[in-house]
């Protein structure tokens, strides 16, 4: 896939995911990885600071988004495209768990694309709570 195509892709899956703000900022460094001052300066007068530090911290409880230290010691944000291109499998991967393990392992699998990463018995507390509540009609 181009390069230029693959990342309007990316920036569609994470703008129908998480929405136009985390949207925003994951398209920023889908144009280029870098530090916290580079993205804020790149995102000058449109975000703000604490948005863009809740955006990124969604993206990492995604794995969307990679950070590392450089030999300066500043943290260097990256995305992961392929993690990305992952979202549009999800509905997919669920129906497929439905059909092999039943609706609990479909609830189970539907919490973590939703919370992105989760411990065990935060996905069995959200879970049992899903299915606590009763069905709208």
């Amino acid at each position: 896939m181009a390069g230029h195509f693959e990342a309007e892709l990316c920036q569609v899956l994470i703008e129908e995911h998480f929405g136009k703000t985390v949207a925003l900022v994951a398209s920023t460094l889908l144009t280029e990885p870098g530090p916290l001052p580079s993205i804020m300066y790149r995102l000058k007068g449109q975000v703000k600071f604490t948005t863009v530090r809740k955006s990124l911290a969604i993206l990492i409880q995604h794995s969307v988004v990679n950070f590392k230290v450089d030999s300066s010691g500043r943290l260097i944000y990256t995305v992961d495209r392929k993690a990305i291109l992952a979202f549009s499998k999800a509905p997919r991967c669920c129906l497929i768990v439905k059909t092999l393990y039943g609706g609990l392992a479909e609830a189970i699998c539907e919490e973590l694309f939703s919370y992105g990463r989760l411990t065990c018995s935060d996905t069995i507390r959200k879970v049992s709570a899903r299915l606590e509540q009763p069905l709208a009609d």
